[in-house]
């Protein structure tokens, strides 16, 4: 599989890369902080204060910071993504938005095309090799294919939780989130959320496969919080109807809003 891990791309993906829905769940829900920095120093005094062995609190941007980029990518190449490399940042930009160990995924391990590719941190694309396990999973059991294209709405935004004017920044904004919106199989028709997720009163068998499909991914990928922090879709609200929304945005945005 070819790998061009080398090459960079513009500082700038927002241009790309679209915004998409953010929300969290029952029962904690997101909080990003305003000032990323501020969030960092606010967890390690938790950390301090705290007289028990548990680690501090961590919003997006510390939770991907920590992580070490070249080390990150160096896995990617291993596991086979094809991927380019986007500069690391020390620090957020002056909007608070910014991807640590950024990265731009055209391909997964099992040879899926992200449709657009998405704009994520480093992380959050490592997570992507359990995501896409899960899929072929299912797919295999539900369609009887393999997917070959995860169609979705974009991964990094600078923007506020919710697009709303005035809330914190969204998990998306570090580069911590992506919403993938349709999963296309090798033979037959793809399984797109907006469409084949919700019960219908008349359907065909195939819809009834497609079904199955996306509610067993769905139903597997919250379970699975090691690698992702937290997943929602349309069982949560009518704002994620047509998508999934998979992140790593930090245990910090879910307890202290």
């Amino acid at each position: 599989m070819l790998l061009d891990a080398s090459c960079t791309f513009p500082s700038d993906p927002s241009s790309t890369l679209g915004p998409a829905p953010l929300l969290a769940v029952a029962p904690r829900e997101e909080r990003a902080a305003t000032s990323p920095a501020k969030a960092v120093v606010e967890g390690e005094a938790e950390a301090d204060d705290s007289s028990d062995d548990r680690e501090p609190l961590l919003d997006a941007w510390s939770l991907a910071a920590k992580e070490d980029g070249p080390s990150c990518r160096a896995d990617l190449t291993a596991l086979g993504f094809k991927f380019r490399t986007v500069p690391d940042k020390s620090a957020p930009e002056k909007s608070g938005c910014g991807i640590p160990h950024g990265v731009l995924v055209l391909r997964g391990p099992t040879g899926v095309t992200y449709d657009p590719p998405i704009m994520v941190d480093c992380s959050l694309a490592r997570a992507l090799v359990t995501v896409e396990r899960i899929v072929q999973e299912e797919a295999a059991e539900a369609l009887a294919a393999k997917i070959v294209r995860i169609g979705n709405l974009g991964g990094f935004a600078c923007r506020p939780r919710n697009s709303r004017k005035g809330s914190s920044l969204s998990a998306h904004a570090f580069g911590s989130a992506v919403d993938v919106s349709s999963f296309t199989p090798d033979k037959g028709a793809p399984a797109i959320v907006a469409r084949d997720y919700a019960d219908a009163t008349k359907s065909s068998p195939k819809q009834d496969a497609r079904r199955r499909f996306l509610r067993g991914v769905y139903t597997r990928l919250r379970r699975h919080e090691a690698d992702l922090t937290y997943v929602v879709g349309p069982d949560f609200n009518a704002s994620h109807r047509d998508h999934f929304h998979l992140d790593r945005g930090g245990w910090h945005f879910w307890f202290n809003r």
